[in-house]
C-alpha cells in the first residue's frame, strides 16, 4: 500500500474565493508592501484597500494596549503604571505572570484571521492591488519571508 502526502494546491488548482483571508500578523507587512508610487485608478484602488488594512492595524494596536492595561500594575488612582526607559520610551509595569498571559492572548489574536468580503468595488480594488503585492520589489528579510508567503497565498486564492 502506497502512502501519498497531500501537497498544498498550486494557485492554478485553487478555486477563486469571495473572501480575502489574512492572518492579523500580516497587516503591518501588507501595509508596507502597498507603499509604492502608483498612478490613476491603481493608486485610488490601493488607497482604498490600504485604508482597510490601516484600520485593522489601528484596531489591533488598540487591542494590544487594552490587553496590557488590563494586566499591568496600577498606581494609587487606578491608572496603568509605566516604567520610563529613557525619553521618550516607556513600557507598562507588568509582573511576569500577567505578562505571560498577555503574550499568550496577544499571540492568539495575531494568529486570528481578518476576513475581507470581496463585494462590489472592493473586489476590483483587491484585483488592482494583487500584482503590487505578488510582484513586490520590496526587500524582504528571512523573518518577514514567512509572513510574505502567507500574504501571497491569500492573494493567490482570490
Amino acid at each position: 500500500k502506497t502512502h501519498q502526502n497531500k501537497s498544498v494546491p498550486s494557485p492554478a488548482e485553487m478555486k477563486p474565493t469571495k473572501e480575502l483571508v489574512l492572518p492579523n500578523k500580516t497587516m503591518a507587512l501588507l501595509y508596507a508592501l502597498l507603499d509604492v508610487p502608483l498612478h490613476g485608478s491603481q493608486c485610488r484602488a490601493r488607497n482604498r484597500f490600504a485604508q482597510i488594512v490601516k484600520n485593522r492595524i489601528n484596531f489591533l494596536e488598540d487591542e494590544r494596549v487594552k490587553l496590557l492595561e488590563e494586566r499591568c500594575n496600577k498606581d494609587e488612582e487606578g491608572k496603568p503604571k509605566k516604567k520610563n526607559l529613557g525619553s521618550p520610551q516607556e513600557e507598562y509595569d507588568i509582573d511576569a505572570g500577567p505578562l505571560g498571559e498577555y503574550r499568550e492572548i496577544y499571540s492568539k489574536l495575531m494568529d486570528e484571521s481578518f476576513v475581507i468580503d470581496l463585494i462590489g468595488t472592493l473586489k476590483a480594488d483587491v484585483v488592482a492591488v494583487r500584482p503590487i503585492v505578488l510582484d513586490s520589489r520590496m526587500p524582504i528579510g528571512t523573518l518577514d519571508g514567512y509572513v510574505y508567503e502567507l500574504i501571497c497565498t491569500a492573494f493567490e486564492a482570490v
